[in-house]
């Protein structure tokens, strides 16, 4: 589930924020609450959110000044600000910071559920992403074959996969592709399959809206029996006791 705070000290327009939007439904849960910002400091030092939505003007620590110690923190959080006046200065600096929308008061229902909803859709675009760019970065320096069979992979995971496929995608010899993927990365090409499969595996697994079946086949293993031992063998539970 997708963690969301929400900071504001005013507890009417808290609870407001917080009854606006089916949280469940966008595979959300209100993970914590503060109605200033030094309790919302030290809540985010305690909880990695994935979602702030906080009030600007707050006792002890303003809204901007959380988005800036949350930025030196190295969070990826999606940062909504409400105000209640819009001013290009603010803006601007809302901006540099790296927030991810600025809403203005007053708040319709429909105004935060949109604002949440494109937070979510850009954290599960990021999250669809991280595996390709995990791996690229871990093997920067590798030649162009390998970067590019990464990419491949990473792309094409859900399907019936194979080196020969590969190799032949890129018009290389099989024992060719093998060897230098081994030689380059320390995987063999079925490892560096099995890795990418896993780490889909896992981001299906957190959602609640997806059964676990649908997650082996959705990262290419049509027979959940051999999905079941693979998995187990890579986590050492079972899928079921992972989301659990």
């Amino acid at each position: 589930m997708i963690k969301v705070a929400v900071f504001d000290d005013n507890p009417l327009v808290l609870k407001n924020i917080i009854s606006s939007v089916n949280w469940h439904d966008i595979g959300c849960t209100i993970a914590g609450t503060a109605e200033n910002g030094s309790d919302a400091y030290a809540l985010l030092q305690e909880i990695k959110m994935d979602i702030v939505i906080s009030n600007i003007k707050m006792p002890g620590i303003d809204g901007l000044s959380l988005a800036e110690k949350i930025s030196e923190m190295g969070l990826h959080t999606k940062i909504i600000l409400v105000t209640e006046f819009y001013e290009f200065a603010l803006a601007r600096r809302a901006v540099n910071l790296g927030v991810f929308d600025l809403l203005t008061k007053p708040l319709s229902d429909d105004i935060i559920c949109t604002s949440v909803k494109k937070a979510v859709k850009a954290l599960r675009e990021e999250f669809e992403s991280f595996s390709e760019t995990s791996l690229l970065h871990d093997h920067s320096s590798a030649s162009s074959l390998v970067r590019h069979t990464i990419a491949f992979l990473c792309r094409y995971y859900a399907s019936d996969i194979t080196l020969k496929t590969v190799a032949g995608h890129f018009q290389v010899s099989t024992n060719h592709l093998s060897r230098t993927i081994k030689k380059e990365t320390g995987y063999g090409f079925v490892e560096m399959l099995t890795k990418i499969r896993m780490n889909e595996a896992i981001k299906l697994l957190k959602r609640p809206d997806v059964k676990v079946y649908t997650a082996a086949e959705q990262v290419g293993y049509k027979n959940y029996a051999y999905f079941y031992q693979v998995f187990k063998k890579y986590y050492s539970v079972s899928p079921q006791k992972y989301r659990n």
